[in-house]
């Protein structure tokens, strides 16, 4: 019976000092996951942040591009109408008739 005894009283006490340990650990985990969420919502900010500044190089890029094509257009435009402008004065002008 004393074996008994001790032999509880020794299960008894790693019990306890198991609940203890669980108790601390779980405690940790909470803490732990807290900074866990508070840190996820920081990365989760910096990502946001980082992809709307890429989002915005992208449409400069796309602007400037498109800026440039239309620069090109225009010149195209003026070269093509200086250019016909000058070969309607090169030719020869018809020798006006008169009617007799």
């Amino acid at each position: 019976l004393q074996t008994f005894d001790q032999r509880v009283e020794e299960l008894q006490t790693k019990t306890e000092s198991t609940a203890i340990a669980y108790e601390s650990e779980t405690e940790e985990l909470r803490r732990l996951e807290g900074l866990y969420s508070e840190l996820t919502l920081d990365y989760e900010k910096a990502l946001e942040q980082q992809k709307l500044k890429q989002n915005e190089k992208l449409k400069v890029e796309a602007a400037v591009i498109i800026q440039t094509w239309w620069r090109e257009c225009c010149k195209q435009k003026i070269i093509t109408k200086t250019k016909t402008n000058t070969e309607e004065n090169k030719k020869p002008k018809k020798a006006k008739t008169t009617k007799k």
